[in-house]
């Protein structure tokens, strides 16, 4: 009698058959073992970002179309904000990149930061397309008050997304919140206002800065329409890192991609040197 070797490391170790059980004498508990293993295995290999994520992001024609392709679904991505002025503009690009679909969103925050950054304001939210009704504020002491909620938010899936407001979070911590995003393919952004990138296993990591506005017409100087600077920093669906400038419009409640404008000066200046051979002609 012989036992057939197995090696563990393999992707797909053997498998023996029934027959294969009884004619080489394997034992019972260690068919069951090798059941428990290749089962394992399979969870894995479908949780594996490599195997089973998203398509990269895909740049279609019009910006109305692709503000939803920023952050897809069943992961969790961070706009991280390193310069606290930049909070509101962080906050008004999450929000307008989200769709309720019929249930409402989460806005998962602390005391410490809501004193001071403050908290979503209701015409505000109505303006950028979300009725104040449908949207619901949890306020924790701790923390771990908020993972909590954030984790346990996502695992319900009463909520059309849903939104933490941090200023750190851990590797486990993050790795529990992704989890759970890709076994209830649940939308979750977090909000990170941290000097430092910070060190999560997000799929998507976008910095976001506000930026000046152009003045609504060049015989004034009046302010014109909000813009922020979108900085992509990690992308593990194969992004390249890249800056994208956008800008507030009325009409479709949400941010456009601005193109970027010539900056050189089509002519001659007005005030270039004109040639020699110019100078002589007109003496």
């Amino acid at each position: 009698m012989h036992v057939r070797a197995i090696n563990d490391n393999q992707a797909q170790p053997y498998a023996p058959r029934e027959k294969d059980i009884w004619e080489e004498g394997l034992d019972a508990k260690l068919v069951q073992k090798l059941g428990k293993l290749k089962a394992l295995r399979t969870t894995l290999s479908d949780l594996d970002p490599a195997t089973n994520g998203p398509p990269a992001l895909e740049h279609k024609d019009t910006p109305a179309e692709q503000h939803n392709d920023y952050f897809p679904r069943g992961w969790i991505h961070e706009l991280w904000v390193p310069n606290p002025k930049d909070h509101g503009a962080a906050m008004a690009w999450a929000l307008s990149t989200l769709k309720q679909g019929g249930k409402p969103l989460l806005w998962v925050t602390s005391q410490t930061l809501m004193r001071e950054q403050g908290m979503p304001y209701g015409p505000g939210l109505l303006h950028i397309g979300h009725p104040p009704e449908q949207f619901i504020i949890a306020r924790t002491k701790t923390h771990e008050d908020g993972l909590w909620a954030l984790e346990e938010a996502i695992k319900s899936g009463a909520f059309s997304a849903v939104i933490g407001e941090l200023s750190d979070i851990d590797l486990t911590s993050s790795r529990r919140l992704s989890l759970a995003a890709q076994n209830h393919k649940a939308q979750c952004l977090l909000l990170m206002r941290s000097a430092k990138p910070p060190q999560t296993v997000a799929y998507s990591r976008w910095r976001v800065d506000a930026a000046a506005s152009e003045p609504e017409t060049e015989q004034t100087s009046w302010p014109g329409k909000a813009r922020l600077t979108a900085h992509l920093h990690k992308h593990r669906g194969g992004e390249l890192p890249r800056e994208t400038l956008l800008e507030w419009h009325d009409a479709h409640h949400r941010f456009h991609m601005v193109s970027p404008l010539v900056r050189e000066p089509l002519g001659p200046q007005p005030h270039a040197q004109r040639p020699e051979r110019e100078k002589r002609a007109a003496g």
